[in-house]
């Protein structure tokens, strides 16, 4: 009886059961366990987790007719385990016990799949064997050690874990009323093995379900036609007992030059801290010691591996062609060479966006954000404070009921003398208006990301614009008075950006002081959760956010988030980072 293969090579070959049904293998394709005990996921267990078991049942009907949760009918996570009628339901259960010791066991389709997955049957134990369900009077006679009664749970937990908890085979096994006697149990077994496997890898999982001293698990198999209900307890479960020990995600791409090259969040970041409306409060992470010195070496670990295996590349890629480190390769123009433009980070150097400052203080040998003593190894370019402000959607949002909300329907009309289209009807930013918003901002963004990012414009019938304002202090507004007229221009914009955030908000100065941010941004943001908006997707109503990154120190786009209906949510920094380790 000592199993020991993996069982993938022997799903095949399986002992077929006389069912009317298709068997389980037809429908189950094989995908290795998923664990994460990985480098970047440290489940903080040195050993197999134990099996999770309440024997409180509870009612369960697994018929194929069993109707789906709603979302308003959504019950508290531990429903599965319910009161019930105990006295109703435990002579059920022994109805179940009674035949499965009385005929499943002794029937040749339930012998041989338990053989196939390496579990005895009671009348197969070498100590004190149970052939059949005993009379009324030995259970009754109160002699000690006439009767011990088998648990069902190990056969029910060998089915799930291989796959077999179909109801043919339940049937086979426990009888026909197992739904009434056994259904409860294999619920609560299903959603402790999704548990299980979540909570550990598949090595652990496995040991979980082994009986010892030979009757091991032979392979596992994902849990069988899992259902939404099932798989939202077992996640919630797994949120409230998730390991402490952090992980951590990143987005990298070096080519992205003077925009923002690498993006990192960490798992702590969800227990940090947020600033005081009031006050030059800095976000910090809230963990233990040994948590945040685990985080500090994964933000080390990430670094040196884009410096080993992704630096490089990216800097033959520049020898090679001889670009500079502009976005998207695009080379010299005269958008890219104004003097107010944030410098390019050197060749060697990282460009890190939207990390959080309780990370940025790991990257600190001191851990405190305003000393300058990085890690040995790190140099630390420069760092900017940003506050993170929040919107949800429905704010922004007009009732879905409406059919004209849409992106050519403004949420609020604009004061007279300004409107949202052009002369022409057009509805958002031209490609002839790309120069000028690249000349209002300091940051540096391409044409090619222009194109990709969902703006808005806001026109005025005062004056119609019919040249860029190229900045006074670039050379490239040399000659302007020589070009042909491209259009008309807009007074202000807004755009969203890749990340959802409100990644551009500008009036022109002389438009300023008329509430003009408050409408271009609100419609950007109501055009991006719109129906049919790049942050809008089916169901997802009310789900739907969008961000800004405000400077510390920019209070009056601080007020203007404020307005809004921005929160607070945390802040951040833009930082580059050179790491020689």
């Amino acid at each position: 009886m000592d199993v020991q293969g993996s069982g993938r090579d022997c799903w095949e070959s399986s002992p077929c059961m006389e069912i009317h049904e298709s068997s389980p293998l037809a429908s189950i394709a094989y995908h290795s366990p998923k664990s994460i005990g990985l480098d970047s996921e440290f489940n903080g267990h040195g050993q197999a987790p134990a099996v999770c078991v309440s024997e409180s049942p509870c009612e369960y009907d697994m018929s194929p007719n069993r109707g789906m949760l709603t979302p308003t009918e959504e019950p508290p996570v531990d429903a599965e385990f319910s009161q019930v009628d105990l006295n109703e339901w435990y002579p059920r259960y022994w109805a179940c016990m009674q035949h499965f010791l009385n005929q499943g066991q002794h029937s040749p389709q339930v012998q041989s799949l338990a053989a196939f997955v390496n579990i005895r049957l009671p009348y197969q134990r070498s100590t004190v064997p149970v052939i059949g369900f005993p009379a009324p009077h030995n259970m009754d006679s109160g002699v000690e050690g006439t009767y011990n009664a088998p648990s069902l749970r190990p056969f029910i937990r060998r089915l799930i874990v291989t796959g077999y908890d179909t109801p043919s085979v339940l049937q086979a096994f426990f009888g026909d009323d197992w739904q009434a006697g056994v259904g409860c149990v294999c619920k609560q077994e299903r959603i402790n093995y999704l548990f299980t496997a979540k909570s550990g890898g598949w090595t652990s999982t496995k040991a979980a379900y082994d009986m010892l001293p030979d009757e091991q698990t032979p392979f596992l198999r994902p849990l069988r036609d899992a259902t939404e209900e099932e798989l939202r307890i077992a996640e919630s479960r797994w949120r409230a007992d998730a390991p402490t020990s952090p992980w951590l995600a990143a987005y990298v791409d070096l080519f992205a030059g003077r925009e923002t090259q690498v993006v990192i969040y960490s798992s702590l970041e969800a227990q940090a801290t947020s600033p005081l409306l009031e006050s030059d409060f800095v976000s910090i992470l809230r963990a233990s010691r040994e948590s945040l010195e685990l985080a500090r070496a994964q933000l080390l670990a990430l670094l040196s591996h884009v410096k080993t295996y992704l630096l490089p590349d990216y800097l033959s890629s520049i020898q090679s062609t001889g670009s500079s480190l502009l976005p998207n390769n695009l080379g010299r123009d005269p958008a890219s060479e104004h003097s107010g433009l944030i410098p390019a980070p050197p060749p060697r150097a990282f460009l890190i966006g939207n990390l959080h400052t309780g990370l940025f203080f790991l990257l600190r040998a001191s851990g405190d954000y305003t000393h300058s003593d990085p890690v040995p190894g790190l140099r630390v370019h420069r760092f900017d404070t940003y506050v993170k402000y929040l919107f949800r959607g429905q704010d922004f949002v007009i009732d879905s009921s409406d059919s004209s909300d849409s992106p050519g329907r403004a949420l609020a009309p604009l004061p007279d003398g300004f409107r949202f289209t052009d002369k022409e009807g057009r509805i958002g930013v031209q490609p002839h208006q790309y120069d000028l918003i690249r000349f209002r901002t300091n940051v540096p963004r391409s044409r090619g990301t222009l194109t990709k990012l969902p703006g808005v414009t806001i026109y005025s019938d005062r004056e119609t614009q019919l040249q860029p304002h190229l900045s006074d202090s670039s050379d490239a507004a040399e000659n302007s008075s020589n070009r042909a007229p491209l259009g008309e221009m807009p007074i202000a914009w807004a755009f969203l950006g890749i990340d959802g955030s409100l990644a551009t908000l500008h009036v022109e100065p002389e438009y300023r002081g008329q509430e003009l941010a408050l409408h271009v941004s609100k419609e950007a943001m109501r055009r991006g959760m719109a129906e049919g908006g790049i942050w809008r997707h089916c169901g997802e109503e009310g789900e739907a956010w969008v961000h800004a990154n405000v400077s510390e120190s920019n209070i009056a786009s601080r007020r203007v988030m404020e307005k809004l209906g921005g929160d607070i949510g945390w802040t951040c920094t833009w930082t580059v980072v050179e790491y020689d380790m």
